[in-house]
């Protein structure tokens, strides 16, 4: 085996033991190997020779998914994480071994359906004010001006941005990255709340549009949270465009009259109070009053009522096109390769496709 294929072999595996949310010390011990020898495994300086089944069956993969060729390990420092420090590391693994994965799966769908061009604008900002500016020329841009936002992954799969998702901690929404000229967000399937969902694509649209130029490990804690910031500034504007939702504003903003405004911006409460604050439409006081109603409710994680989170049309093209061709999750998964479990945690949509059993199949045609 070359040294370009051991390499290629050792970066598989980083990425299968990145799924299963374990450290390097801990597949070590399952196989009965020193740290170092397995971590010279994984960088691919050390052949893994005969043992490759053993290590493909520690890790849950086949042989050939360890054979498959390169891939692209996306590193910790590309992805950024609100609230990182509370995120469980097995979590954290997990997300970065999926956020690699994404990849091989936005591959696989370009072989079979074009993809939207990138069109993600660069827009660095140097003030929320300028943020509120971006906004306003994407919204120019895509022609829907003050009117609400019908779906925000319609939205970026517009821009060309490839959207996916991951089984993650309750307190994870999201994360971003670029794959050369390719945006990747991935979303978390756990949160049901399709108010919180839409936030988290615009709030990751945000970084994507306005923070290109420094990664993960460039930042200090202050700058993170100036980021965020503006990130959160951007999902407000594009999902509450300043002169529209002012007029349409509560003259007297009772929480329950904000939340009888949720079906037409499909908003949450506290992205409206937190939007009616920042356009001066309520002052600190009613700000406080209103943010303690919401907690005092329950309705901080999820509020009653709320939408469903959205689904992508991209990935249900996908799957209609190749299902045409007789192929479905199982045919996918093995084509990339991969455990089907970890296609269809990325896409949701393959899961109904997972229960279709044709006459033939329960024939044994």
């Amino acid at each position: 085996m070359s040294s370009t294929d051991q390499a290629s072999v050792g970066a598989r595996m980083q990425v299968a033991r990145l799924m299963l949310g374990k450290t390097p010390q801990d597949v070590a011990k399952d196989v009965g190997v020193t740290s170092n020898t397995y971590r010279a495994y994984e960088s691919g300086n050390r052949p893994l020779g005969d043992r490759i089944d053993e290590v493909a069956n520690h890790l849950q993969v086949t042989v050939d998914f360890l054979n498959a060729g390169p891939i692209r390990v996306v590193p910790t420092t590309a992805l950024s994480y609100r609230k990182r420090e509370i995120l469980r590391q097995p979590h954290v693994r997990h997300v970065q071994g999926l956020a690699s994965m994404a990849i091989e799966y936005g591959r696989l769908m370009e072989r079979h359906i074009s993809m939207p061009p990138v069109r993600v604008p660069y827009t660095p900002v140097k003030s929320l004010e300028d943020v509120d500016d971006a906004v306003r020329k994407i919204r120019d841009q895509i022609q829907i001006a003050d009117a609400p936002l019908r779906s925000a992954i319609d939205l970026v799969e517009h821009l060309g941005v490839f959207v996916f998702w991951v089984n993650g901690d309750p307190a994870f929404d999201g994360v971003s990255f670029w794959d050369g000229d390719r945006p990747y967000i991935l979303l978390n399937r756990n949160i049901r709340d399709g108010y919180r969902s839409r936030f988290t694509v615009l709030h990751e649209c945000g970084h994507l549009c306005c923070h290109r130029a420094s990664t993960d490990a460039d930042r200090h804690e202050e700058e993170r949270r100036i980021l965020d910031t503006e990130a959160n500034r951007f999902a407000a504007a594009f999902l509450l465009p300043a002169a529209s939702f002012a007029r349409r504003f509560p003259r007297y903003p009772t929480l329950d009259a904000i939340a009888d405004e949720r079906s037409y911006w499909m908003a949450s409460c506290a992205a409206m109070v937190y939007r009616a604050r920042q356009l001066k439409l309520i002052d600190e006081d009613q700000y406080r009053r209103l943010n303690v109603g919401i907690s005092s409710r329950g309705w901080r994680k999820s509020e009653p009522g709320a939408m469903r989170p959205e689904t992508s049309k991209v990935h249900q093209f996908f799957l209609d096109e190749v299902g045409d061709k007789g192929l479905g999750p199982f045919d996918l998964a093995l084509s990339v390769p991969c455990p089907t479990q970890w296609l269809t945690e990325a896409l949701p949509s393959s899961d109904p496709y997972l229960n279709q059993v044709s006459f033939d199949d329960l024939l044994g045609f």
